[in-house]
């Protein structure tokens, strides 16, 4: 079964509104694009879909340090690189990494977010690099959660 139809299955589920701590919480293994993501990391074998050393927080982090100098080279990022494998436009790709950085500005200073990311109890698709919750909706409020510190966070839990 091809990939976006495992994730039409999802939007059918209940979900519950749960407070998970964000350590336990993996980024979405997608085996159509899991190649380019690990291609990305420089990590143990084992911390593949940990979101905190995904393409998202490492923006993050690079935009807390140098502001928005980031712009100058943002072409180099592992999350602008993510997106030009994914097949994404310069233009898109420049658009939503603006308004990844203006969401996580929002975050940094509310400590909250519009509405919760959406989490799955288990990986839509078995995988060795995760047994534990994984992430179907909100890779950005997830890294913009665990860059300011957060602890835990309020999501939607689909129990699948």
């Amino acid at each position: 079964m091809k990939f976006s139809d495992l994730t039409k299955k999802i939007d059918s589920l209940e979900t519950e509104l749960s407070n998970i701590e964000l350590k336990h919480i993996k980024a979405q293994y997608n085996p159509e694009r899991f190649k380019y993501w690990k291609s990305l990391y420089v990590c143990s074998d084992n911390d593949f879909l940990n979101m905190s050393e995904s393409p998202h927080c490492r923006l993050l982090r690079r935009y807390e340090k140098h502001g928005d100098n980031i712009w100058k080279n943002i072409h180099k990022t592992p999350y602008y690189k993510m997106h030009e494998k994914y097949g994404k436009k310069h233009e898109w790709t420049l658009s939503k990494t603006k308004k990844f950085v203006n969401i996580f500005n929002e975050i940094k200073i509310k400590r909250e977010f519009k509405e919760p990311p959406v989490i799955l109890q288990k990986p839509l698709v078995k995988n060795i690099h995760n047994n534990s919750y994984e992430i179907f909706e909100g890779h950005h409020r997830v890294a913009c959660s665990i860059v300011c510190n957060f602890v835990t966070i309020n999501c939607l839990l689909v129990r699948n």
